[in-house]
């Protein structure tokens, strides 16, 4: 199961502290929770037979296939890196993986600099909340609605091609 970056808040643990993993896409900056993310490699996509939703390609990783999405239809920003990063994670009991230009993890990072995504933003969003990290503020995504998200985007263009 999938946590966002505040279910470390929600289950009573008395620091406020949650490891993140930035990553970037376009201009933006974005974080998930650390322990959302298996690992980050460097993203050789392979093109799929039924491609469909946010799903671009595969990606080998080791003797495996796994689908690759792609964050603009969700996120709304274009990546910009024709060598893109692909974070891997598990969702329902399967790998998947999503493209961005650049991650780095940012470890310890205070949730009580929290600040709300508004009410529009907040509304059906993958979007947690904004904080500042070093320099750039960085908007923080929930993983389990990142992946739902995903999965929405399928089912809308299905129901549209019906």
């Amino acid at each position: 199961m999938l946590t966002g970056a505040l279910s470390v808040l929600e289950r009573g643990i008395d620091s406020t502290t949650v490891d993140l993993l930035c990553f970037d896409i376009g201009k933006e900056r974005f974080a998930v929770e650390l322990s959302f993310v298996d690992e980050v490699i460097d993203a050789a996509v392979l093109d799929a037979h039924a491609v469909h939703g946010s799903m671009i390609g595969v990606i080998r990783l080791r003797d495996d296939l796994i689908p690759v999405h792609d964050a603009e239809c969700v996120l709304y920003v274009a990546r910009k890196s024709p060598e893109p990063m692909a974070l891997v994670f598990t969702a329902h009991g399967a790998p998947m993986a999503m493209l961005v230009d650049y991650a780095e993890a940012a470890l310890a990072i205070d949730m009580d600099a929290l600040r709300s995504p508004g009410a529009v933003v907040a509304r059906d969003s993958v979007m947690l909340g904004a904080l500042k990290v070093g320099s750039r503020w960085v908007g923080l995504l929930d993983a389990e609605s990142l992946v739902d998200a995903f999965g929405k985007v399928a089912l809308s263009e299905e129901s549209h091609a019906h």
